[in-house]
This record gives structure tokens, sequence and C-alpha cells, in this order.
């Protein structure tokens, strides 16, 4: 079948319109199979029709050689020596629990002792906490208060 590049996309479009017939959506698709013509949206009807992935020829398999020199088993050595003895030196050079230093800063003071800070933290910590119990005590109040007024209201009959 013979049909120009102009005349495919023609029907590609009138595909993507639904105006073909089952017919002639099956000539579609075997002119896409056949077809070596290529714009985005003859490729686009490929890919929706799942034509791709049929279409697509497969790839050249090329041998590749695999080159064993002795040089690159000891680079590989040397390089996995000198990963292992990094991961040695970052490890041992950070500091243990007992070399820890605390430092906070509270209202732009510096405070190094771990005591005295972990103090302020209970003390403010405490502090929210007797806040938020408060903010629930009056939404408590306010929740009963308006209970009552709408308990207050005459129940009318429906209308």
């Amino acid at each position: 079948m013979d049909i120009t590049k102009y005349e495919l996309e023609e029907l590609v479009a009138a595909y993507f319109e639904c105006r073909l017939t089952r017919s002639e959506e099956a000539d579609l698709r075997t002119v896409l199979l056949q077809s070596p013509y290529h714009s985005d949206t003859i490729d686009e009807c490929r890919l929706l029709m799942g034509l791709e992935v049929i279409a697509r020829k497969p790839a050249r398999q090329q041998r590749r050689r695999i080159f064993h020199a002795p040089y690159l088993r000891a680079a590989a050595s040397v390089a996995l020596a000198i990963g292992v003895g990094a991961a040695l030196y970052i490890h041992s050079s950070r500091p243990t629990a007992a070399q820890s230093v605390c430092i906070a800063y509270i209202n732009g003071h510096e405070i190094t002792d771990p005591e005295m800070a972990r103090q302020i933290a209970e003390r403010e910590q405490n502090e929210s906490l007797a806040l938020l119990r408060s903010i629930e005590h009056d939404i408590a109040a306010t929740h009963e208060y308006y209970n009552n007024i709408i308990n207050d209201i005459p129940k009318t009959s429906s209308l």
C-alpha cells in the first residue's frame, strides 16, 4: 500500500478524532507497522496503538571484551583499601558521648552547662503544658456555655 506521509498523518488525525471504522483502524495499524515515516503525531499513534514495542527492532548485540589486566585488579584493591581506611578514620575521629559538649542558646545567651540547659528546657516545657491545660479548660468552659444556651432554647415543633 503506497501512502504518502501527508496521507498517513491525515489517517492518524482521523483516528484521533474517532472517525475510522474498525476495518480502517486495522488498515492503519498495518500501515503504521510497515511505514518508514515518522512525525510526532505518527509516533504518538504508534505508541497509543501499542505498536512502538512491536515495530522496534532489537538492538544489534555487540560483544564487549572484558579486559582482565592485573593492574585493574590491583587498582580495585587499592581503591577498596582507601575506602575502608577513610571509613575507619572518619568513624574513629567522631567524638564519643563523654567527649561531647552541650551548648545551648537561650534568649541569645550561650549556656554550656548541660544540667542548667536541661533545667531551663524542663521549666519551659512545664510552662507550655500549663498554658495548654489552661486553653483546654477555656475551651471546655466555652463549650459548656454554648451547650447551656442551646439547651435553654425552647424546642419547637417541626415546621
